[in-house]
């Protein structure tokens, strides 16, 4: 790349003063980062071609690096820095009758450390801006520690770190932090959360998934205030009901706070955290999470309206709602408490309780409860602000485990019933929120929808820029697809900054449909992209695709559930082609005319 002088060994047809100059381009330090940050630290392809970059040359040395080495998911890589003959990393000796796929690697530190050996480590350490991973379930969690494989016939289970690691850190963190520049930290182990806490942190995301109490995070987190001043998103999701009594104590000191999730598990300690909530000037993102009991505890501790009376309810600054449950009916239970009146965005998330006993009995029936839900919503905000839904019900959590308490079919069915239907009746009381900018319903359900819901539903949304219901799949479609090429017209007409939408459509007999359908004038130009789900397309792809053009000729690709992307993509480019030799031809007559 840059060379300062000329070589002695260049060649010898080059002029003596020939010097090699990297373009212009590359001096300037945003253009460098906006490559660096191209490329994904989070494969293996995008980490081998930072480390590339960053041996190169002096200009792309230190972006690359900062790149490569602003999000570390654990310790591993950190105390590899360390001197090579201060640690040790190897495979434990397998006891008889271990089974060879579950191995288990430590990290040791073999010596004392002196000052000297954190000069490298403090080096990359500055870098760091991102550390940790949230708690996933347990059959998805990615190894913590992902060390390099011995052999082609041992997998690594998990590296641990032993306890010679944690005296180290332990005794750097008293001279200073782990990493002084941290500011996105994800933990779910207490052990790691002390090494991190400093005055940088604007995001803090600590999940504790033991149901047993452990009063060793306590004092991490009431020291928050002090230790974390300029906290700007805090996220704590712990199972424990000792561990709410403390977020009310603190939350309230967090004057910089604009994002907060929290899990709670009683009524009193809900009413308890609104009214601290009220006192944080700048927060306007809430996320709720029921907690383990809640579900067992609602008949004995029911969410009535006396305990929030004074100061219990949602602050009028939030602009963000998301409430994660376990049971369908607290959706409207919960709305009717908090009274959102200024929201711009509003998520339900419908969750698999991990446990349920057989005398709980089974959720409400899905679809009558999300019209209750949302009728609450209507009475509880202001119409004419919300901007954005999305309801999942449920999620696409897996399957709750069954080794504790027993799960009848009957329970699991509620929760995915795949013979469910939603009809217009169900989500009535959004049409009289005529300011929706996007509409985001996922169902494990099908939806009995014909054109006229669609043009109920473009006509009350005019500001419409995403519709998504269920992605176009909808397991009955055989019986309850009622959605023509007419409904798209619908929201062509009427929804100007439209820009993509996913419906299960009747695409059969493209040609006959097309003879009963208004011209498009002038044509749609801001639409990008369609899912069509499980849609009815039989044999006529490319007539489909010259319809769709013509009434959203800025249209960049279109997905369903047998073709692949690259298939699309094909028929549209020979459309697009074929549709401009027509125009020409008709020019050419009408010009010979």
């Amino acid at each position: 790349m840059s060379l300062s002088s000329h070589r002695s060994d260049s060649p010898k047809h080059l002029p003596s003063d020939y010097l090699v100059l990297m373009h212009r381009c590359l001096s300037v330090a945003e253009i460098v980062r906006v490559i660096t940050d191209h490329l994904p630290a989070s494969d293996t392809y995008g980490r081998a071609a930072l480390a590339s970059l960053a041996r190169t040359c002096r200009t792309l040395h230190e972006p690359a690096l900062d790149a490569l080495w602003y999000h570390q998911d654990d310790l591993f890589n950190i105390l590899r820095c360390l001197p090579s003959d201060s640690w040790t990393f190897g495979q434990d000796e397998l006891p008889p009758g271990t089974i060879p796929g579950n191995i288990t690697y430590h990290l040791r530190i073999t010596r004392p450390l002196s000052p000297a050996d954190w000069i490298r480590f403090d080096t990359y350490a500055l870098r760091v801006k991102s550390f940790g991973t949230m708690y996933t379930p347990r059959a998805q969690r990615p190894r913590p520690f992902p060390p390099p494989l011995p052999s082609a016939n041992t997998k690594p289970d998990f590296t641990v770190l032993t306890m010679s690691v944690f005296i180290e850190l332990s005794l750097r963190r008293s001279s200073s932090p782990v990493f002084p520049k941290l500011r996105h930290l994800c933990c779910t182990r207490t052990e790691y959360m002390g090494f991190f806490l400093s005055t940088s942190l604007t995001c803090l995301k600590f999940s504790f998934e033991s149901l047993h109490w452990d009063n060793t995070p306590l004092p991490l987190i009431c020291s928050l205030p002090k230790s974390c001043s300029r906290l700007q998103e805090l996220e704590i999701l712990d199972d424990s009901v000792m561990m709410c009594p403390a977020i009310i104590r603190i939350v309230g000191n967090l004057p910089l706070l604009r994002c907060f999730s929290f899990k709670w598990s009683r009524a009193d300690d809900l009413a308890e955290l609104l009214r601290s909530l009220q006192t944080v000037p700048m927060l306007q993102t809430v996320r709720m999470h029921c907690g383990e009991q809640y579900g067992r505890l609602l008949s004995q501790d029911p969410l009535d309206t006396a305990r929030f009376s004074a100061g219990g309810s949602l602050p009028a600054a939030i602009r963000s709602l998301q409430i994660n449950d376990t049971r369908p009916e607290n959706f409207p239970r919960l709305l009717q408490v908090l009274q959102p009146r200024g929201l711009h965005r509003v998520h339900f998330a419908l969750h698999f309780p991990r446990r349920i006993a057989p005398e709980e009995g089974v959720p409400a029936s899905l679809p009558e409860t999300l019209e209750r839900t949302l009728t609450m919503l209507k009475h509880c905000s202001d119409c004419s602000v919300l901007e954005s839904i999305l309801v999942q019900y449920p999620t696409d959590d897996p399957l709750p485990d069954r080794t504790d308490w027993v799960w009848s079919t009957t329970q699991i069915n509620r929760y995915v019933d795949s013979t469910a239907c939603y009809n217009i009746q169900h989500i009535q009381p959004l049409l009289s929120f005529h300011n929706l900018i996007t509409v985001d319903i996922r169902v494990h359900a099908s939806m009995y929808l014909d054109d006229n819901a669609l043009e109920v539903m473009a006509i009350s949304w005019p500001r419409l820029q995403v519709l998504n219901l269920n992605g176009g799949i909808w397991p009955r479609a055989e019986v309850c697809l009622r959605v023509t090429l007419r409904a798209v017209t619908h929201l062509a007409l009427h929804c100007a900054d439209l820009v993509g939408f996913s419906l299960a459509i009747n695409c059969l007999d493209v040609e006959r449909q097309c003879q009963t359908l208004p011209q498009p004038a002038p044509p749609h130009g801001k639409l990008r992209w369609i899912q069509l789900g499980e849609s009815r397309l039989g044999n006529t792809r490319s007539e489909l695709v010259d319809f769709l053009l013509r009434w959203f000729p800025g249209l960049e690709w279109i997905r369903n559930s047998t073709e692949s992307d690259r298939t699309w993509k094909t028929i549209i480019e020979e459309t697009r082609i074929a549709q401009r030799d027509r125009t020409q031809s008709f020019l050419l007559v009408e010009a010979q005319s």
